[in-house]
């Protein structure tokens, strides 16, 4: 094994551990918010749906990184796994993106009942990180696609 690749493998592990830490303090922030926001119907199955989606999608996509890495260190390149793989991960990251927009109006209530403007910028921050992912990820598709074409 590389010491590339493990050392990918190691941040990759790392970067899951906040993920798993929402997850785990996702029911009392959950229950914070629907305490604070009751004029909201169905607040609380909103904020449910979009902290442990946006967590489920996430942990998704450090998976299929995982796939990634494990088939570069196994055969040495990329092949139509590793396409698969990118293409997956590009849909999540459209989907978390697209989930973040659709709950700027929820970060908006947050900023001005807490009188927090910076909770808008974080939920355009995640919006713009999730986009940026989906990005990265189909240019290093569309760049890895002639590499794989002559290969075969």
């Amino acid at each position: 094994m590389k010491i590339q690749i493990l050392f990918l493998k190691l941040v990759c592990g790392l970067a899951s551990l906040p993920l798993i830490f929402i997850g785990l303090i996702g029911p009392r922030l959950t229950h914070k918010i629907a305490q604070k926001f009751p004029q909201i119907p169905g607040g609380l199955w909103l904020v449910v749906l979009l902290v442990y989606g946006s967590l489920i999608l996430a942990l998704w996509g450090l998976y299929q990184l995982q796939r990634i890495l494990r088939e570069v260190d196994l055969v040495g390149h990329f092949g139509q796994k590793t396409q698969q793989a990118l293409r997956q991960i590009q849909k999540v990251a459209s989907i978390n993106g697209a989930a973040y927009l659709l709950s700027l109006p929820l970060f908006y209530l947050i900023a001005v009942r807490q009188a927090t403007p910076g909770v808008m910028l974080i939920g355009l921050g995640l919006v713009v990180i999730s986009l940026a992912i989906a990005i990265t990820a189909n240019l290093f598709r569309n760049l890895m696609h002639p590499a794989i074409i002559v290969e075969k």
